[in-house]
C-alpha cells in the first residue's frame, strides 16, 4: 500500500467508524475559523486529499462530505448515527495536524490555482 493510501485510509476510517453515540447541540460547539478553509494534502503527491469549507470537510477521492464542529483543538465529525471525535489543529498558517489514538498526520494547505 502506498503512503498516501495508508494515510487516506487512516483519515477516512477514523471519520467513518463509530466511537461514541453521544450527540451534542450544534449551537454550543460551532467554532468557525476561515483559516482552515482550503484544500489540504499530505505532500505525497500534487492532489489534495480533502477540502474544508467552514463547517464541512469534503473527501475529494470518495466524494463524501461530513459536517463537523470544533472547540479548541477538538473536532467532532457528525455522522447520521454517531459522532466521531479527534483532534485537529494548525501548527503554522499552512500546516494542519490531525491526531487520533496517538497517531499524528500532518497536512499542508495547497495554494489556490
Amino acid at each position: 500500500m502506498t503512503r498516501l493510501a495508508i494515510i487516506a485510509t487512516l483519515f477516512l476510517v477514523g471519520c467513518s467508524r463509530p466511537t461514541t453515540t453521544e450527540t451534542s447541540s450544534k449551537d454550543s460547539l460551532v467554532v468557525y475559523d476561515s483559516s482552515f478553509n482550503g484544500t489540504w494534502t499530505d505532500g505525497s503527491n500534487d492532489v489534495g486529499l480533502f477540502t474544508i469549507k467552514f463547517d464541512s470537510i469534503h473527501d475529494i477521492k470518495n466524494k463524501e462530505t461530513t459536517w463537523f464542529t470544533r472547540k479548541g483543538d477538538s473536532i467532532m465529525f457528525h455522522h447520521v448515527d454517531y459522532v466521531h471525535k479527534a483532534k485537529m489543529y494548525k501548527t503554522h498558517a499552512d500546516t494542519l495536524m490531525y491526531e487520533e489514538d496517538s497517531i499524528k498526520i500532518k497536512f499542508w494547505k495547497m495554494l489556490p490555482e
